[in-house]
């Protein structure tokens, strides 16, 4: 059996930790935008249309809890990522990294499979469940082939990230525990 080794210092298991940084910058980016005005794609990633659509993009509660709400939670998932591969990221407590990250993958599967995701798009594809009346039709195939996998994406890669965070820092511990 090989073991890969880093040539840069770094362990192998660090690049999840900046993967899952890269996904949530990435997924804070629009967001970010759409709450400082801009429209560009905004409505597409809506599943409402019409009437109802309009007024979500006006309504007040959605620009701060729904745009710059996720932007923010976005960035500091992101930066809990990062520290949890660089040095800066030691003077943060163990447990909020952890639960931070943890919270980031829970939350991103959580959407990847039923807020609608995987379960919820299907059954309206399938005609199992019927669209509700202010839903765009195409919306639900858009959910299954983009939306769903790239939050099942970020719920991996944060999965990962807290993973292998939790076995470095433990092995760390462990380490800085028998040289005293």
């Amino acid at each position: 059996m090989t073991t890969a080794i880093s040539t840069d210092g770094r362990r192998p298991t660090t690049w999840a930790g900046y993967a899952a940084s890269l996904w949530a910058f990435l997924f804070a980016a629009p967001h970010i935008y759409w709450a400082l005005g801009g429209r560009a794609g905004l409505t597409f990633s809506l599943a409402p249309r019409g009437p109802t659509e309009k007024a979500l993009i006006r309504d007040p509660v959605f620009t701060a809890t729904g745009l710059w709400g996720v932007g923010v939670l976005c960035l500091i998932a992101a930066l809990a990522a990062l520290a949890s591969v660089r040095p800066w990221g030691r003077l943060i407590p163990r447990g909020v990294l952890l639960s931070a990250i943890w919270g980031a993958c829970a939350v991103s599967v959580l959407r990847a499979f039923l807020l609608p995701g995987f379960v919820r798009s299907t059954l309206y594809v399938t005609g199992a469940v019927a669209l509700p009346e202010d839903m765009d039709p195409a919306w639900p195939r858009w959910d299954l082939m983009l939306f769903a996998p790239w939050f099942l994406i970020g719920g991996v890669l944060f999965g990962a990230a807290a993973w292998f965070y939790q076995r470095r820092s433990s092995s760390m511990a462990v380490a800085a525990s028998r040289r005293h």
